[in-house]
This record gives structure tokens, sequence and C-alpha cells, in this order.
């Protein structure tokens, strides 16, 4: 909301609506971090939507500059958790693998989106280059990801594999005995490179964005 509220004029709206968002985003990572923790491991098609973590501190971070006008402590904390909940996924990249196409695998695109914009606003707040690095990295990556989903999404359209009753909970090890184990490390590293040339072209125009600014 303050994203578009704030040019709008709608300030205390836009507050408003902010205070409430970060009050639930707090309930809600209590909720899953209990569920993750304290009971049974997530079905396979759930997977993904750990991904959502990730997007509410980062539009926040955004929201939260488009309300104070400025980057302050509490901004870079926003920033920094959703920074922080990314590496955490992606470092549990290994449990992603070989899981079965769900249309939950679109949870992947908006969080990824989020963080990076995030980081891009991030280094047009602190003319620092490394987080224009990070972002572009992520937008490369994220267009990876998303040619992905269309193309998955467009294979299981055709093969009528989605919107169907579900067979009951699959177990990863079930999921990855059933899948080819070179291709999702060939995608993995696909998109690897992807951020690496996200990386790269940021370094390429760092020194001129950062002296522009």
């Amino acid at each position: 909301m303050p994203i578009a509220g704030v040019p709008l004029g709608y300030t205390e709206l836009s507050w408003f609506f902010f205070s409430v968002g970060i009050l639930f985003w707090l309930i809600l990572l209590v909720i899953v971090f209990n569920r993750v923790f304290f009971h049974h491991p997530l079905d396979a098609h759930l997977m993904p939507t750990l991904f959502i973590l990730i997007a509410p501190p980062a539009v926040g971070f955004i929201s939260y500059l488009k309300l104070v006008g400025t980057l302050d402590s509490f901004g870079r904390i926003l920033y920094f958790a959703g920074l922080f909940l990314t590496i955490l996924l992606f470092t549990q990249i290994r449990r992603f693998l070989g899981l079965k196409f769900f249309l939950s695998w679109w949870a992947y695109s908006f969080p990824l989106a989020a963080i990076g914009i995030a980081s891009l606003v991030m280094s047009s707040a602190t003319q620092q280059s490394l987080y224009l690095q990070i972002g572009s990295g992520l937008v490369l990556l994220l267009s990876g990801v998303v040619f992905i989903l269309l193309i998955q999404t467009a294979r299981a359209i055709g093969q009528q594999a989605i919107c169907v009753p579900d067979q009951g909970p699959a177990t990863h090890a079930q999921q990855s005995q059933s899948s080819s184990r070179l291709l999702p490390w060939l995608t993995i590293a696909g998109l690897a490179l992807l951020f690496a040339a996200g990386v790269w072209l940021a370094i390429r125009v760092a020194p001129a964005t950062i002296l522009a600014g």
C-alpha cells in the first residue's frame, strides 16, 4: 500500500496498512517456524511456499523507505532480514532439487522479485555497488526462474497434471527417485550463471552509476 499510497498523498493510510502488515508478518513468521521446527516435515508440494517468507521484509523495506524518505536503522533491519531469509533458503537448495512440479512453484517468483527490487533500492539509498550487484544478479536469476515456471506450467497443462485431485503427500526421497538426477543440477547451474551474469553487468556499470548518483 505505501509504495503506491505515499506518492498519491495517502500517507496516514499508508502508515496504517504498513503497521498492520508488519504485525501480521511477525505472527506469520512465528507460525511458519513453529511448523518447520516442531512438526512433521512439509509435504513436497508445500516446500516452495517457504519462499513467501522473503516477501514481507523485502516489500516492507521498500514501503518503509517510501514512508520516511531516508534509510535508517529500521530500514536496514527489514532489508537484511529479507536478505538473510533469501540466503537461508538458498542454502537448502538440495531440498528443492528433484521436487515434482506443482503450481506452488510460482511461490519462487514474487519473493525473488521483491528482494531483487529491494536490493536495487538499497543500492540507490546507500550508493554502494554491492547492493547493485546483488539486485542485478537476483533480477536476472528471477528471469530464468520465470522462464522455467512458464515452461513447466505449459507442460503440466499439456499433460493435464494440474488442478487434479491430490494423490497424497510424497516424501522428498520418492520425488528424487522418480525424477532425473542430472536435469535439476543443470537447471541450478544455469540459474547460477544468470546470477553471475547479473553481478558482472553490475560491476561493469557500477562506477558510472555511482558517479552519476
